[in-house]
């Protein structure tokens, strides 16, 4: 309902009061909202996958993180394109970012695209191939 007041201001300017009640109260949501997506989604390595990944990826990594997790955090970067940060469930960002560039530095991301081509998705391939691009955002 409007105030008088409301109804007063309404009517100075020429705007009929009852027609303008949206303006001063908040709508009805009817419908439930569908729930929200995850932002940043990303299906994980299925063990056929890492059975293909694992004999080109070294297991020694730091901070007793699993190499596993490490590609996990890594292709999910290169897929989503998300921050450092969301890589975080999946193992620690700055465990990633060192394999990363330890990886880059070498040439072994280039290696292991090549690797995997043909035994993996195309999608997963491709993965690969942006982490081991020379000057991608996530590379610096």
């Amino acid at each position: 309902m409007l105030s008088e007041e409301q109804r007063e201001a309404l009517k100075a300017v020429g705007l009929a009061p009852d027609t303008m009640t949206w303006l001063f109260e908040p709508p009805i949501v009817t419908q439930a909202l569908p729930p929200p997506r995850p932002r940043y989604a990303y299906e994980r390595l299925s063990d056929q996958e890492w059975a293909v990944i694992s004999p080109h990826w070294p297991s020694a990594t730091q901070a007793n993180t699993s190499p596993r997790n490490i590609v996990d955090a890594l292709l999910k970067l290169a897929s989503t394109g998300c921050p450092w940060n969301a890589v975080a469930d999946l193992a620690p960002p700055e465990a990633a970012r060192l394999q990363l560039r330890r990886r880059l530095k070498s040439g072994s991301l280039a290696i292991i695209a090549e690797g995997v081509e043909g035994k993996l998705s195309e999608t997963r391939v491709a993965q690969f191939k942006r982490l081991a691009q020379p000057g991608a955002r996530w590379a610096r």
